[in-house]
């Protein structure tokens, strides 16, 4: 994991240090014979503009991971939870099948000796996930998607917060956040860029003109609304590719620190709950259609927070997976699994 980090620092200082040298050989091409490629290769090689270059992104690293520490000492699980669209639920003021929810996580709270977390709704979110947050068990958080609640049992959803209880009391949910902190500076970069690419494209806010009623848009200002946006799209593509390497290599520690720890929450799961096939069921029905993909764009950042693969399926979703493979969770638990997921699935 340390050799992973350097080599995203690298990464990140090389692109930083080609970037400078290129855009610092375009103004001073005319001093040399060769032109700009010979001016970029002279600043390539200048131990100033390397040192200035390092001591540069260093100090982007540690002080995006320091701003993230602290953010996250203030806010702890609850402000994760938030930034993924979560909404804090109250047994004086839910719905049945929320406190129906409520009700559970104080039951594995009892089950497993673990002071009752904050419960929080993901009602934007229509797959089947989960996710759990925090420093210490005391501040730690649980936040369940609106498709756990539409298409699990009881039993089911017993066994996936009991899955959450289990990273709580095993210390996971330190790491994981702690981890989040650590990153942060590694994934920086990149991460602005995205932002300015949805920007860009008109997909972070909605667009002026736009009206939910098909019948009623004004293009003039959707047109004026594009034009507007683009600088922020090409700035947003630039920055994106220019921290490519350190949000890969983000990406693999993330992937690597938390597949560890799956096998180890579902089998505490069926200890806490005396019942495998709740956490079996939860699993099984979250290979169906209705899988575990996370609309919430602030929810890229955790993805190893999560109960499933936040990205869906696919090639690439696969190559950096923060859990391993959902059969072989599955075979743990219920040995005669054959890969058969459920199709469609019915609102409980």
């Amino acid at each position: 994991m340390i050799l992973c980090y350097l080599a995203g620092v690298f990464s990140l200082f090389l692109s930083v240090h080609l970037q400078v040298a290129a855009q610092a050989a375009l103004f001073a091409a005319n001093e040399y014979e060769g032109g700009s490629e010979e001016a970029a290769a002279v600043f390539a090689a200048d131990p100033k503009f390397l040192l200035a270059d390092f001591l540069g992104v260093l100090l982007l690293v540690g002080g995006g991971t320091l701003y993230k520490v602290i953010r996250l000492r203030k806010s702890d699980g609850d402000g994760v939870a938030r930034r993924c669209g979560g909404r804090l639920l109250r047994a004086g003021n839910a719905s049945p099948r929320e406190a129906r929810l409520v009700n559970i996580a104080e039951e594995m709270a009892l089950a497993s000796g673990a002071p009752v977390p904050n419960v929080y709704l993901l009602p934007n979110e229509p797959s089947i996930n989960a996710m759990t947050a925090g420093l210490t068990p005391s501040t730690s958080v649980i936040a369940v998607t609106q498709g756990a609640l539409d298409y699990l049992s009881r039993d089911e959803l017993q066994g996936l917060v009991a899955h959450e209880f289990s990273h709580i009391l095993n210390r996971d949910t330190r790491l994981n956040t702690r981890l989040i902190g650590i990153l942060f500076g590694l994934d920086l970069i990149a991460r602005v860029g995205q932002s300015l690419l949805f920007i860009g494209a008109g997909k972070e806010t909605p667009m002026p003109g736009e009206s939910r009623n098909p019948r009623v848009r004004f293009k003039f200002f959707v047109v004026l609304f594009r034009l507007l946006t683009w600088p922020f799209f090409v700035f947003g593509l630039f920055l994106a590719v220019f921290g490519w390497g350190g949000h890969l290599f983000a990406d693999i520690i993330r992937a690597a620190v938390s597949r560890q720890r799956e096998y180890l929450a579902d089998a505490a799961a069926v200890q806490y709950t005396r019942n495998p096939d709740g956490i079996a069921g939860a699993l099984k029905k979250s290979g169906s259609r209705v899988g575990t993909r996370i609309r919430a764009l602030g929810a890229a950042e955790f993805p190893h927070l999560f109960f499933g693969n936040i990205f869906g399926k696919g090639f690439f979703a696969r190559l950096f997976d923060t859990h391993p493979d959902l059969i072989l969770r599955i075979r743990q638990i219920d040995p005669s699994f054959q890969g058969d997921f459920p199709k469609n699935l019915r609102k409980t």
